[in-house]
C-alpha cells in the first residue's frame, strides 16, 4: 500500500498527542537519568508538529523534520503562536539523509512517535539517530503496540500503525548490541502506546 502522507496532511490528518502529565514525567525521568537538564531536542517525523510544540513550550530548543512538506506546513502553521524565543524549527527532510552530513547537529533527546511501524530497515534508522544524539543524550520512541493482552481490543485503524511489543524490542536490543550500543532503560505505557526510552552510549 502507498502511504500517501502529502494528502493526507493537507486533508488535516491529526494522530494523537501525549498527555502533558505524560509528557512531563516522561522528562523528569530523563532528565533524572542524565543528571543535567535537557536542552535540546530532534522530533523525527514530527508530522503536523503537536510534540515539537510540546517540548518548545518547556524551554527545549526543538527542531522537526518530516519527509513530507504537506506536514512540516501543518507544523509551522499549528505553532505559530508560540513566541519566536520557543518556536521550533521545522525541516523537510529525511533522517537518513541528514545523518551523512558530516556537520550533522547533534541533540540531548531524540523523539519519534507513531514511526516506528512504518520503518523497514530500523537498524539504519537508529544509527541514523545515534549519529544526531549528544554523548549522553536519549532516544525516546513512542508506538502503539500489539501485546496478548490487547491484541483485540485495538481497532483495526490501530492495528495497521501498531507493532508487535516483542518484535520491537528484540529489534532495540538488536541494534544496541551491535551498532550503537545504547541500552533500554525504560519502558512504559500509556493506553494503547508503548513508551521505550533507550540511550546511555557507552564508550
Amino acid at each position: 500500500m502507498t502511504l500517501d502522507w502529502e494528502r493526507w496532511y493537507r486533508e488535516g490528518v491529526t494522530y494523537r498527542q501525549l498527555d502533558e502529565p505524560v509528557l512531563d514525567d516522561l522528562l523528569s525521568t530523563i532528565t533524572d537519568k542524565r543528571g543535567d537538564k535537557i536542552r535540546t531536542a530532534l522530533d523525527v517525523g514530527c508530522g503536523a508538529g503537536e510534540l515539537a510544540g510540546q517540548l518548545s513550550r518547556r524551554g527545549i530548543a526543538t527542531t522537526g523534520i518530516d519527509g513530507s512538506t504537506a506536514a512540516i506546513v501543518r507544523a509551522q502553521a499549528n505553532t505559530a503562536h508560540i513566541t519566536l524565543e520557543h518556536r521550533p524549527t521545522f525541516l523537510v527532510a529525511d533522517i537518513n539523509d541528514l545523518a551523512n552530513n558530516p556537520t550533522v547537529t547533534r541533540y540531548d533527546t531524540i523523539w519519534n512517535k507513531l514511526v516506528i511501524a512504518f520503518i523497514e530497515e530500523r537498524q539504519r534508522f537508529f544509527r541514523s539517530l545515534g549519529a544526531h544524539m549528544n554523548e549522553y543524550g536519549w532516544c525516546v520512541t513512542i508506538s502503539p503496540v500489539l501485546t496478548d493482552d490487547n491484541r483485540e481490543l485495538v481497532t483495526p485503524k490501530l492495528k495497521a500503525i501498531s507493532v508487535d511489543r516483542k518484535s520491537l524490542l528484540t529489534d532495540l536490543h538488536q541494534v544496541f548490541a551491535t551498532t550503537i550500543t545504547w541500552r533500554l532503560a525504560d519502558m512504559r505505557d500509556h493506553g494503547s502506546l508503548g513508551i521505550f526510552v533507550s540511550g546511555e552510549r557507552r564508550t
